[in-house]
């Protein structure tokens, strides 16, 4: 009777310890405590490299969770709540997450994932993407060699659909969105990705700028936006300056822009440098565009250095009068307009700016032959040049502005021109345009064609009887584009008529 006993208690026992170890396993795999959150992940193997295993944490409740910790199997963890890990071997590799929220709960989960087992299914799909600010471009590919139908659903509030391998969508305002592909070859087999992307409807434009080998120390820097039109307006401005000759423009918007900085009179190299374009131009033609959003910071801007013209008792001074506008006495003129001086071979001498009354000077200087240029984003301007000697001490040169071109000499035609009409046919695309001019008395004009760079193409001249003439340019084998005509009257009046040339002239 002990016997039995005995044994009944050992059979009992044995029970109870394989109960207790069936215990121990199952709590070892997922742990959590009386609050309610439970670890929980999935992963998936990358489609371009089995080894590489993706890992997406799923544990609730999620906006709680405030640490993440992973044992990947082979030695290495992470903390990141959804890192990617590259194992060296394939095979079976035991990962656990333990999370812990703000709450105090903690949870822990273990599970065994195969590694580079079997490679993803024929019809596996992936996409790229590349952005500028609030516009994306999706490229989809798929594993599939079979003809595939690619869907897009880009995750925007009106649910847009789009089809085809390469798509382009434009969302509405910033935030993320989930854009889904689902592609379906033409065996049926189809898959289904999504990718969460951040759309910004505004970036940073930053960079630094450098006066010859130093950073600017004191500096005003503008950013002129280029509109499909191609006027340009200074849409913000900012003084700078610090160890880096560093500056920062926030909150730009998608489009095309200039940068265009220049010294303040606080620099101790004031009156050495010219204001220069983005990335070392005097001009605005022969600057280099940022397209906000596409182009990649930082932008470095080199001043361009000048020599100060000699002292001396010379002066060069001149206005900038507004076609079509009367300005008498000290009235409002063309102001805050640069102009610049070189010398007879073009080197930078120096710079100043127009007044109210749109008038300029380079006073005190020595005798000698300047080029003098006025300079403003998007406008063409045409220089002069000029020379100061004992029996001219002094010149003044006159300058108009009129439909976004700034002009040397003045802009009527003058009392012995009764009519100057328009270029026509305008835009052009053959290989004469005309004008129409009535002449009060025979006289002769010369006719310079200006491309969008200010480089002259043709020069002609043209006999004129008096009454009605009508005068032609011949403009075969110009590319299309912008273009300027200055006629000079030989009263030396210039006026200026505006040709766009659409496909290349024969």
């Amino acid at each position: 009777m002990k016997k039995l006993i005995s044994l009944l208690i050992l059979l009992w026992l044995a029970g109870f310890l394989q109960v207790q170890a069936m215990s121990v396993h199952i709590s070892g795999t997922i742990t959590a405590d009386s609050t309610g959150c439970q670890a929980a992940y999935t992963y998936h193997a990358d489609s371009l490299h089995t080894l590489m295993i993706h890992f997406l944490d799923t544990s609730t409740p999620h906006n709680l969770i405030t640490t993440w910790h992973w044992d990947l199997g082979d030695g290495s963890t992470s903390t990141t709540m959804d890192p990617t890990h590259l194992y060296v071997t394939s095979g079976l590799f035991s990962v656990c997450l333990t999370i812990a929220t703000s709450t105090g709960c903690t949870s822990t989960i273990c599970d065994s994932i195969e590694v580079g087992g079997e490679p993803p299914s024929n019809c596996e799909n992936n996409f790229t993407y590349t952005s500028a600010l609030l516009t994306f471009s999706f490229h989809g590919t798929t594993n599939s060699p079979y003809p595939t139908i690619y869907t897009w659903h880009m995750g925007d509030p009106a649910g847009t659909i789009l089809t085809g391998q390469n798509v382009t969508f434009t969302y509405p305002v910033s935030g993320p969105y989930n854009v889904t592909l689902v592609t379906v070859d033409s065996t049926n087999c189809d898959w289904t990705r999504t990718k969460e992307i951040y759309a910004h409807a505004t970036c940073d434009v930053n960079g630094y700028v450098y006066m010859g080998v130093n950073p600017v120390d004191h500096g005003w820097i503008d950013l002129i936006r280029v509109d499909s039109n191609n006027v340009m307006t200074i849409v913000q401005s900012k003084e700078f300056g610090d160890s880096l000759g560093s500056y920062h423009f926030g909150g730009v918007g998608a489009g095309s822009y200039y940068l265009k900085a220049q010294l303040l009179p606080a620099s101790t190299r004031y009156g050495h440098f010219m204001p220069t374009y983005y990335e070392e131009s005097l001009n605005w033609q022969g600057a280099t565009l940022v397209i906000a959003g596409q182009s990649q910071g930082p932008f470095t801007i080199h001043l361009v250095e000048c020599d100060p013209a000699a002292p001396g008792n010379g002066n060069i001074q001149g206005r900038i009068i507004q076609s079509g506008v009367k300005i008498s006495g000290n009235g409002t003129g063309t102001a805050d307009i640069e102009v610049m001086l070189f010398d007879a071979n073009n080197n930078p001498l120096g710079y100043t700016k127009t007044d109210t009354t749109g008038s300029f000077i380079f006073a005190n200087i020595a005798y000698g032959t300047y080029n003098v240029k006025p300079e403003k984003a998007g406008t063409v301007s045409t220089g002069a040049q000029t020379t100061i000697d004992n029996n001219h001490p002094s010149v003044t040169l006159p300058f108009t502005l009129t439909g976004g071109q700034i002009l040397y000499g003045i802009g009527d035609p003058g009392a012995n021109i009764s009519y100057l009409g328009e270029l026509y046919p305008n835009p052009a695309s053959g290989q004469i345009v005309n004008f129409r001019v009535n002449c009060n008395r025979e006289m002769s004009m010369v006719l310079s064609l200006f491309n969008a760079l200010g480089q002259s193409v043709t020069t002609s001249e043209v006999q004129l009887a008096i009454g009605p003439n009508t005068v032609e340019l011949n403009i075969s084998g110009l590319r299309a584009g912008p273009y300027y005509l200055k006629i000079r009257t030989s009263e030396n009046k210039v006026i200026i008529r505006k040709l766009t040339i659409i496909g290349e002239t024969h």
